[in-house]
């Protein structure tokens, strides 16, 4: 009952007067943009992967034999490049993609490294009778080249673009294709060969991927643009009832994860480059700590001088 008599007070009918506005947004984004949206999400989410490759059964060459060449143009021609099926170093590699294989790439940032897998001529004919038009391979996060039988097929970074790798089964010939990559593990990514989904995948599968992917971003951007109005919102609370801490500490709060997710969206991501983004991430976990405690102690109506100066030294730490 307190909560409604001090509602009705001058300053509350102000705070009142402000909130309107972000009401009929929020109805707004209820009724008419968040219909639409949860049709897409669940038109996209279900593509199926046509008999997946097994991810544990990639071959694993750690050890580039050639680490000076920088970019292998034609490894069809080279019978010293391991993409090549005649160089039987990665083929007959008697390490596999399987448990211990991200604890080992821990120890090599900054060099390169091969997979591969034999995909078998039956496999491809099974994939091409169920209509898949494309081996979907993942992502890799980091720089690769990407051969079939030895023949480059595309090239390219995460750094610059992250896009999914799928290869066009109307270019498989009608026999066993080796498909390999190589990748230089130069990104701070834990993970750079993500290839756990791949397999066959139609047109349209392929195509509502793609547009989950696109969806993920306007799904970021909205986020951001919420949080950060909500931040903007209760700023200008605490700036008609600047004694209530608890609006400030809101407001600290939702401006922060709208920053933190900027750094999710593909324009900000890649001017920030991956290594500054990990540690962004790294320091944004310390600062979230401490929002949620400053939030915490002010919903709590805490107000000891001593807690709040330790709250204060605790974000200058880092």
């Amino acid at each position: 009952m307190n909560f409604l008599k001090d509602f009705f007070k001058r300053d509350s009918v102000q705070i009142a007067y402000l909130g309107l506005p972000v009401f009929g947004v929020i109805l707004v984004l209820l009724f008419i943009v968040l219909p639409p949206v949860l049709k897409e999400f669940a038109y996209v989410k279900e593509f199926e992967i046509i008999e997946p490759l097994n991810e544990k059964s990639w071959k694993v060459l750690y050890d580039d034999p050639d680490p000076s060449v920088l970019n292998w143009w034609n490894c069809e021609k080279e019978v010293s490049c391991p993409g090549n099926r005649e160089n039987k170093t990665l083929l007959n590699s008697t390490k596999f993609r399987g448990d211990e294989h991200f604890k080992i790439l821990d120890q090599m940032r900054g060099k390169r490294y091969w997979i591969g897998y034999l995909v078998p001529k039956e496999q491809i004919k099974s994939w091409k009778d169920q209509n898949a038009k494309v081996l979907f391979l993942g992502y890799f996060y980091a720089n690769y080249e990407v051969f079939l039988n030895g023949m480059k097929y595309l090239d390219g970074s995460a750094a610059k673009t992250i896009r999914p790798v799928a290869l066009d089964l109307g270019n498989f010939p009608s026999e066993d294709v080796f498909v390999s990559v190589r990748l230089l593990h130069d990104m701070d990514e834990p993970y750079p060969d993500l290839v756990s989904n791949a397999g066959g995948m139609t047109a349209t599968g392929f195509e509502k991927h793609i547009r989950n992917y696109e969806l993920s971003n306007i799904y970021n951007s909205a986020y951001v643009g919420f949080s950060f109005g909500l931040g903007i919102f209760f700023l200008m609370l605490w700036l008609i009832s600047w004694r209530r801490q608890e609006f400030a500490a809101f407001a600290a709060f939702a401006l922060y994860h709208a920053t933190s997710e900027m750094g999710m969206l593909p324009i900000f991501w890649y001017q920030l480059g991956n290594s500054i983004y990990h540690r962004w991430n790294y320091l944004g976990a310390w600062y979230e700590a401490n929002l949620i405690i400053f939030l915490g102690l002010t919903l709590a109506r805490v107000r000891i001088v001593k807690s709040q100066i330790v709250i204060y030294l605790l974000f200058l730490l880092p």
